[in-house]
């Protein structure tokens, strides 16, 4: 299988720390210098590595894109479902963040993405939830009409509640293929995982989003 190489230059990362009031906060760091180790609490160390996800889904998987920026909103059928067929793009991640990660890794049977924004305050990081939420809750069914093709998908919502929203994405006339969504907030930071196969993936989700955000509560 051909691997797919991407050289990105990440421009911040960030670490969890604890206020005088015990309350977790993400902060800004300068990051690591090429083949330095990384440090614990930084959105680097915070994701899982391919070794940790091949073994979660039972697939061995191979790097993918990755991203310290957001990408634009998707094309959308109907356009009110932007934010649905593009959970992680500028549609949710909206201008405001202070630092940003997406990591993907894929396999011929399954897509990982991992992806953490963080914002100057709890409560901005609270609303990207919130329009996150509202824009898969209100979208049953789309497409993705953008320079990817037509791509319909038709999604459930498992959970809307509280600090998480937990979703299923399944594409339609994909011989089985859906993606299992969770996202949360912790503190000032957004998170989500996407799991997609054609099993039911998600348990998976849920264990890669509880290894997430335990790291970087450490």
């Amino acid at each position: 299988m051909t691997k797919i190489r991407t050289r990105v230059v990440l421009t911040a990362v960030a670490c969890l720390v604890l206020t005088g009031a015990g309350v977790g906060a993400w902060v800004i760091l300068s990051p690591s210098e090429p083949g330095s180790p990384l440090v614990r609490g930084t959105v680097e160390a915070m994701v899982l590595d391919r070794a940790e996800i091949s073994a979660l889904v039972g697939s061995t998987l191979e790097a993918g894109p990755t991203a310290s920026a957001p990408a634009a909103p998707f094309a959308a059928s109907p356009e009110s479902c932007a934010i649905a067929v593009g959970p992680a793009t500028e549609a949710v991640y909206a201008r405001g963040w202070q630092a940003f990660l997406a990591t993907t890794y894929a396999g011929p049977a399954h897509s990982v993405t991992q992806v953490a924004g963080i914002y100057p305050s709890d409560s901005q990081a609270a609303a990207a939830l919130r329009a996150l939420t509202d824009g898969v809750v209100g979208c049953p069914a789309a497409a993705r009409t953008d320079r990817t093709g037509n791509t319909g998908w038709i999604y459930s919502v498992t959970d809307a509640g509280g600090d998480a929203l937990t979703w299923t994405a399944r594409q339609y006339a994909g011989d089985g293929w859906a993606c299992y969504r969770e996202a949360r907030v912790h503190a000032n930071a957004l998170v989500q995982v996407a799991v997609c196969g054609v099993g039911d993936e998600a348990a998976a989700t849920r264990e890669i989003a509880d290894r997430l955000i335990g790291r970087g509560a450490r």
